[in-house]
């Protein structure tokens, strides 16, 4: 009879280990459907929420600092993180080829105060991360978002941050800031703060723009087409079409 408990008794420790470390590797990958209040764990990710699966996106359960993404930055390959406080303060991080196919860049964007985004542009050179520009500029956090283009057909993505949607006929605002190819530094384009609903025609090289405006004489409101072009590093207006004569 000893012996045979001692038989038992081993196999029973021998599952509860094998089951210990079951728990223990699969702990970081949980349940995309779960509901974050249960979840005890700092971080989690959901793997799908990139259609092209190009970055992995991390969500915290708990209050993190921009401390947390320089980490992030270190640890992760592609990645994307967005934080937004109780109080509106904003955290993002992007890593990756996001800019270029053949570089790999990090963008970190922080609230240092109520009114301003700190962003900061790392590049990774010979397995080191080296920061090649920042710059603040003015922060609207309740409708903010974040776009990876190529404003000005040089082949490396630009910034634009939105910072407001009018109401009625719809028309995002917010900064532009294209980004010098081989300097690796911001180019913060403030007289385009406010033109409305940015695009580009890739093949024209050109930018495109929306303004509102009211027509004579019975003040209905119409929408006029804009297109700019690129003239050392400043975006000319070259042609406004509207529909009526405005007010």
């Amino acid at each position: 009879m000893t012996t045979t408990k001692y038989i038992l008794i081993f196999i029973i420790g021998l599952f509860l280990v094998s089951y210990e470390n079951s728990v223990h590797k699969n702990s970081n990958k949980l349940n995309i459907d779960s509901d974050k209040k249960n979840i005890s764990l700092d971080r989690f990710y959901r793997e799908d929420a990139d259609k092209n699966g190009e970055f992995l996106q991390v969500y915290y359960t708990h209050q993190v600092t921009v401390d947390t993404l320089y980490n992030e930055m270190q640890m992760s390959d592609s990645i994307e993180i967005y934080f937004q406080s109780d109080t509106g303060s904003i955290l993002f991080l992007r890593k990756g080829k996001i800019l270029s196919n053949d570089r790999v860049h990090a963008i970190i964007l922080s609230s240092p105060t109520d009114t301003t985004y700190k962003l900061e542009l790392f590049s990774l050179k010979n397995l080191e991360w080296r920061k090649s520009d920042e710059i603040i500029v003015e922060s609207h956090p309740l409708q903010f978002d974040l776009e990876f283009i190529d404003f000005n057909f040089d082949e490396i993505k630009d910034i634009y941050i939105q910072c407001s949607v009018s109401s009625g006929y719809s028309l995002s605002r917010g900064h532009l800031l294209t980004i010098d190819k081989n300097k690796e530094k911001f180019i913060f384009h403030r007289e385009l703060r406010e033109l409305g609903n940015i695009t580009v025609d890739k093949d024209k090289e050109l930018v495109l723009t929306e303004e509102v405006i009211w027509c004579k004489p019975d003040g209905k409101q119409e929408v006029c087409k804009l297109t700019h072009k690129w003239t050392n590093d400043k975006l000319i207006l070259q042609k406004r079409e509207c529909p009526c004569a405005e007010e």
